[in-house]
């Protein structure tokens, strides 16, 4: 949140898409004059070359689990992303969870998932993997949470 001339808030948003572009939006500066706006930005990183792709399975993982991704670049760092949820302007939610390698054989890396739900809330979000020239992939969705409940 920025402030105006005249003391009013502007509320504005950055969203960071699967494909790795950002959408901007917002605010409301003046009582009755409304910014309708969306502006997509490409940045620079996505021009830098082709962008690793990889494969992984599409069901959920649980806490402390390794994951095993298939692909054949040579990856720098895999990240996990919280999908935003913002409330004037804030968002509590936000994370960016770098994941540890914990063993590459050709064609597949595998990583470490967190096991603490208070570093990694339960739910979705984007696996993302970035190359040794520093090139993120695009994103695909992951459910993380803790496995299934005991019978009572």
């Amino acid at each position: 949140m920025h402030a105006a001339a005249g003391g009013a808030a502007l509320h504005s948003v950055a969203l960071l898409t699967p494909a790795g572009t950002v959408v901007t939006a917002g605010s409301n500066p003046q009582r009755k004059t409304e910014e309708l706006r969306i502006e997509v930005f490409w940045p620079p990183y996505l021009f830098k070359g082709a962008r690793p792709e990889f494969e992984m399975s599409s069901g959920p993982v649980e806490y402390g689990a390794t994951l095993t991704l298939a692909t054949t670049a040579a990856l720098r760092e895999v990240s996990l992303l919280h999908p935003t949820s913002c409330t004037h302007s804030c968002d509590n939610n936000q994370r960016l969870i770098d994941l540890p390698i914990t063993s590459t054989n050709p064609g597949t890396v595998s990583v470490a998932m967190p096991s603490n739900p208070a570093l990694a809330p339960p739910g979705w979000y984007l696996v993302v993997v970035v190359d040794t020239g520093g090139v993120p992939s695009a994103g695909q969705w992951l459910r993380l949470g803790p496995g299934a409940p005991a019978p009572v």
